[in-house]
Formats: C-alpha cells, structure tokens, sequence
C-alpha cells in the first residue's frame, strides 16, 4: 500500500513554481517528437504519465503559463505548461484525446529528486529519433507481462 501514498515533490529551475505527486505513475515515455525536441531544447523529452488528481501544484500556480501546441505530429491539440519566470517545462496535457483527458504527462527533467529508478518503458515518434540516441526497449508492466 505504500506505493500508492508515495508522494515526489517537483519544480521549476528557480523554485518558483513546486508541485506534488502522490501515488506511482502509470508510464514512463521517451517522446521524439519534433515539438518535444524543440519544447526541451535536447533530443527528446522524457515524460512520465500520471493520472490528474495525482499531481497538485503547491506554489506559484500564477507563474504557470499554458503554451497551446496545435501543430503536433499526433495532429492533437496538447497544453505545454511551463514557468513564465525562467521557461522550465513542467507538464504537458492532451486536450483533445478524450482518452488522455484525466491524465497528465509530468516532464521528468522537473522532478526534484535523481529519480534513480527511472527508465523510459516506451518511446514515441521513432522515426524522429536522433541517429546518435539509442532505441528505447519496450518493456512490459508487470501485469501485462502475466498475460
């Protein structure tokens, strides 16, 4: 039952902006999609999916600026959110998938501790990968792999 209370504290880069997760997350993604590569300034953007009411911003909500993505490879309509102080990316909310619509992707670069048991389980948008960056090996949750 601990899994479910387990609670990571995030933020922003100048503290502006910190929030909560309780309860483990459903998935860690590896996103190579061209507007995850641009958003993140890198290769790609690593993300870990949570339900909503899993995450809870406690400070600097008003700092929080929404940056609406139409153009997305997906074709769907996504909601960037970042600090309007320093620009950190902080999560990223699918607004036209009704299936997405009580999730939330948190961008794992804004989680506050090292997060050493982190390993993407699944990439997107492969074929915008980068020569240089490694293939993500798909990996099964537990309970998929009984079936």
């Amino acid at each position: 039952m601990a899994a479910a209370t387990a609670l990571r504290r995030g933020s922003c880069l100048c503290q502006t902006v910190k929030f909560s997760l309780t309860g483990p997350p459903a998935r860690h993604i590896q996103c190579n999609c061209l507007n995850c590569q641009k958003a993140s300034g890198s290769a790609f953007l690593t993300n870990i999916l949570y339900k909503r009411d899993q995450y809870k911003i406690e400070s600097g909500a008003n700092s929080v600026k929404i940056f609406e993505d139409k153009h997305t490879d997906s074709g769907s309509v996504l909601e960037r959110a970042f600090c309007s102080n320093c620009g950190s990316n902080l999560s990223i909310r699918n607004t036209s998938n009704p299936k997405m619509s009580d999730n939330i992707v948190v961008c794992a670069g804004s989680i506050d501790d090292n997060y050493k048991h982190f390993s993407p389980q699944s990439e997107l948008f492969t074929h915008r990968r980068h020569a240089w960056v490694p293939e993500v090996k798909r990996v099964k949750k537990p309970d998929q792999a009984k079936m």
